[in-house]
């Protein structure tokens, strides 16, 4: 079964990634509270959604930006 993530900052109201993250395979998730490094900036995930569609799991991971860069 083939997943995608696609990874929503919900300040800018923008996706992070222009192309959602695919795999045929096992992929990480992240839970509520993780935090994604990009580009030096913290983002916490606050929730997922989980839909279904046509033998494709898409999985929509909604965070927020740290106000502070990461060193």
């Amino acid at each position: 079964m083939k997943t995608e993530l696609l990874y929503f900052d919900l300040a800018e109201n923008k996706y992070l990634f222009p192309e959602p993250i695919t795999s045929d395979g096992f992929i990480f998730i992240p839970n509520t509270g993780d935090t994604l490094i990009l580009n030096g900036w913290g983002y916490i995930i606050t929730r997922n959604e989980y839909r279904y569609e046509a033998g494709i799991t898409k999985i929509e991971i909604f965070c927020m930006r740290e106000r502070k860069k990461r060193k």
